[in-house]
């Protein structure tokens, strides 16, 4: 795009950018507004889209990489959680997490899809007087066995379920779908059930096809307050860094009653998945820190922390304030509303702002554990951190770094016809293409459209095979290796490129 477009209303737009690696800063003056175009042609970006039937032709896919994300919400909570005017939304998740993988990814290459599941009431789950009852043991220290779930919670999770198992099975007929999950609470366990097994756990249960497909394409799989949270799994996560020791020790109140689910996750999305459960400070999280442990594990919730989390998530009667007080619990329970300190609830306002930084700091990438080789994907449009991605690929000043290509193009200019080719790869375009003016390139010696890599606070060449799906660099400096687009002017862009980095061998 050229550096003196108009907006909308005719005005101009200035663009002013001062480059300095890590601190890169983009000043916009005019009016920019971004959407997403779906797979199936919708605009659905920053709205909760309806239901659409499968694609009938190949057509109607995305040429290029588009993800999806898959937005779960659970039983009643506070406005920070849900929203009764945007119901299926769950607020932290919308809130802190969807602005960075926007930015991640490209606006233009994401759909949302808040599942439309009607939860249970909270008053049939966790209000029940069966559930009351057992929390009112509990606050004595009594180990109530065994624990009960509720018939509308098993209700709940199946409907979610099924939407989730239906939602990917449309999206993935169009092979460059690729998917990201997100939940609360019951959704959270809607996703762990849809991703479970190839068999469906009951009759009429909607099955997932093609099952090892969809699982090679999810890229994040993000849970929270799952009542099947099980602290031995590789997936288990704490949501602030305020505390080292980690998530509690315990199973979730569903993996208590029926048992842990073997794998919690899909052993395919290790590395890609992570869950997180409350355990303080304050109240734990009683939905997925109950009083029992997984095998073997000496458990940090006692009967009391428990029963003392599920008073403050509201789990009301007169019978059990008046238990837990007399147990030694603390505060005025009739003063305090609904979610003040309910571990359940915790994972927004200022804790969400702490762990999202923490878990999508630099992107989606960011999320996977250190590796010798990762495969990242690089938006031509990214604003956030500079637009550069950090690989999370560790290097060293002098090592040999390999990147080399797997999927995807990308264009600095998605409207001019005259710009041939329009898309390119990783190389960037030819030298006889005029596809930007200087000012609007990172780096005006090499081609604008190239795909740049960095360490730290230094940029280092990419020399690119001649077919352009290789390029190889050195090391300019210890840290880990980071890629952008050579283009500051990224307005107009559009495109994907997934990449696999490794040192060269």
């Amino acid at each position: 795009m050229s550096p003196n477009s108009t907006n909308a209303s005719g005005g101009r737009i200035r663009r002013h950018r001062w480059f300095t690696r890590g601190t890169t800063t983009l000043i916009t003056c005019g009016l920019i507004t971004a959407t997403a175009i779906s797979a199936h042609g919708s605009t659905t970006v920053g709205k909760t889209s309806r239901p659409r039937t499968a694609p009938q032709q190949q057509a109607d896919c995305p040429e290029h990489t588009h993800y999806v994300f898959i937005g779960v919400r659970g039983v009643y909570s506070p406005p920070e959680v849900f929203n009764p005017e945007r119901p299926q939304e769950v607020g932290f998740i919308r809130d802190n997490v969807i602005p960075e993988i926007r930015d991640a990814v490209g606006a233009e290459n994401l759909t949302m899809e808040w599942l439309p599941v009607a939860p249970p009431k909270f008053s049939e789950t966790f209000g029940q007087t069966s559930t009351i009852n057992q929390a009112v043991l509990a606050s004595f220290g009594i180990r109530p066995s065994p624990l009960e779930l509720p018939e509308p919670l098993l209700d709940g999770r199946d409907r979610a379920r099924d939407a989730i198992v239906s939602t990917l099975n449309r999206y993935a007929e169009c092979k460059n779908n690729r998917f990201i999950l997100a939940a609360h609470s019951l959704g959270a366990w809607g996703v762990g059930e849809a991703l479970a097994d190839e068999t469906p756990p009951r009759a009429g249960a909607v099955k997932l096809l093609n099952r090892q497909d969809v699982l090679s394409r999810i890229d994040q799989v993000l849970l929270w307050g799952d009542p099947r949270f099980d602290s031995s799994a590789d997936a288990a996560r704490r949501p602030t860094d305020l505390d080292q020791a980690g998530p509690p020790t315990a199973l979730g109140v569903a993996s208590a009653v029926l048992g842990p689910r073997k794998p919690y996750l899909p052993e395919e999305l290790k590395g890609r998945a992570q869950s997180y459960c409350w355990g303080g400070p304050g109240p734990v999280d009683p939905v997925c820190a109950s009083f029992e442990a997984p095998k073997g594990s000496t458990g940090t919730v006692s009967p009391s922390d428990w029963a003392e989390g599920m008073a403050w998530c509201g789990v009301e009667g007169d019978l059990l304030s008046r238990a837990f007080l007399a147990a030694g619990g603390a505060g005025q329970l009739g003063a305090i509303t609904f979610g003040t300190v309910c571990g359940h609830t915790r994972y927004t306002g200022g804790y969400a702002r702490e762990y999202t930084l923490k878990l999508t700091g630099e992107g989606l990438i960011s999320l996977r554990p250190v590796a010798k080789a990762v495969t990242v994907t690089v938006s031509s449009t990214a604003s956030a951190h500079g637009g550069w991605r950090d690989t999370t690929l560790p290097v060293k000043k002098g090592q040999k770094v390999k990147i080399t290509h797997l999927s995807g193009s990308w264009t600095v200019d998605k409207d001019n016809t005259h710009l041939k080719p329009n898309r390119v790869g990783p190389a960037g375009y030819p030298s006889t293409t005029n596809a930007e003016p200087s000012e609007c390139k990172l780096d005006d010696h090499l081609p604008s459209g190239q795909l740049l890599a960095g360490v730290g606070e230094f940029r280092s060449p990419v020399s690119y095979a001649e077919n352009g799906d290789v390029g190889t660099f050195t090391a300019p400096a210890d840290g880990t290796v980071s890629l952008t687009i050579n283009d500051t002017c990224r307005e107009n862009n559009a495109g994907l490129i997934s990449v696999r980095v490794e040192l060269a061998s």
